[in-house]
């Protein structure tokens, strides 16, 4: 037999290894499309999530947020509690960021159901500590915003500045008589609820459905300044609208909203203690 004769079996061994290399298995790539919203640089975008998935996500959340608040005003008026005289500024705040809590919680829910990460809304991990340091940049850049628009306003509508002498008083009777650090940690809870809501959740679905950052900025910003009426006299809202978007605007920029949450909570404990300052109240006991 020569090299060039087949083999005996050379028929059989070719059939064998035809068959043997149909089994063989092949590794591919695993699409992630499924788990992740954005495959973009940037999660808040969102995307991977259709604008009627997104509206439809704002429209239950909005919904939910009333159905809780109203459920709790009915409660504590069924125990006899008047929420709305501001004798129970504690149960009020604990209520309301109760509320707030359970509206983001429900928004993971949501985002995880659609594939989104929790980074979709701006909770990210990333860089945490790095983020709290720009917090104090923000923090400054809100309180920047806030006293130019007071400025402006004092400026260009000297009449209409006037029930910003009666905000300090205001404000101090909605605050819970506790020691100064549980009255940090209430804050700290409340720009941690409201920065989720406003801006990790409100921001970005409102950029999705309306498709830019501007209308959305800007929307949220109005609800957020619109909804601090019931507690500040009505002109606040021109400044909280101006701070709004300051906070929205690095939220976008650092694609969490880390920063914003630590420049909301020094931005609120210095305008705390400025009232109290100018008040001459001393400090809370």
């Amino acid at each position: 037999m020569t090299p060039n004769d087949p083999t005996p079996d050379g028929d059989a061994f070719d059939s064998n290894a035809r068959e043997a290399d149909a089994f063989i298995p092949v590794a591919t790539p695993i699409d992630g499309s499924g788990f992740y919203c954005s495959q973009s640089s940037n999660p808040l975008r969102l995307e991977n999530l259709p604008r009627s998935r997104a509206a439809a996500h704002l429209v239950f959340l909005i919904a939910t947020f009333l159905l809780l608040q109203i459920t709790a005003v009915l409660l504590a008026q069924l125990a006899g509690i008047d929420l709305e005289s501001g004798e129970h500024p504690l149960l009020a705040m604990v209520i309301t960021f109760s509320v707030g809590s359970s509206v983001v919680f429900v928004a993971l829910i949501l985002m995880r159901r659609s594939g989104c990460s929790p980074a979709s809304i701006g909770l990210s991990r990333d860089r945490w500590l790095s983020e709290c340091a720009w917090g104090i940049l923000v923090a400054v850049a809100s309180l920047a915003a806030f006293f130019l628009m007071v400025g402006i306003l004092f400026a260009v509508w000297p009449s209409g500045t006037n029930p910003f002498s009666g905000n300090s008083q205001r404000v101090e009777t909605m605050l819970p008589d506790l020691g100064p650090a549980m009255l940090t940690v209430m804050i700290v809870l409340g720009a941690a609820w409201e920065e989720a809501v406003f801006r990790g959740i409100l921001v970005t679905h409102l950029r999705r459905i309306t498709g830019g950052w501007t209308v959305a900025m800007a929307l949220s910003a109005l609800l957020f300044a619109g909804l601090h009426t019931n507690v500040q006299v009505p002109v606040v809202v021109i400044p909280l609208f101006a701070v709004a978007v300051v906070w929205s605007l690095f939220m976008i920029w650092r694609r969490s909203i880390v920063a914003s949450v630590v420049g909301h909570t020094l931005f609120n404990l210095v305008q705390l203690w400025g009232m109290i300052l100018i008040s001459g109240s001393g400090s809370p006991s």
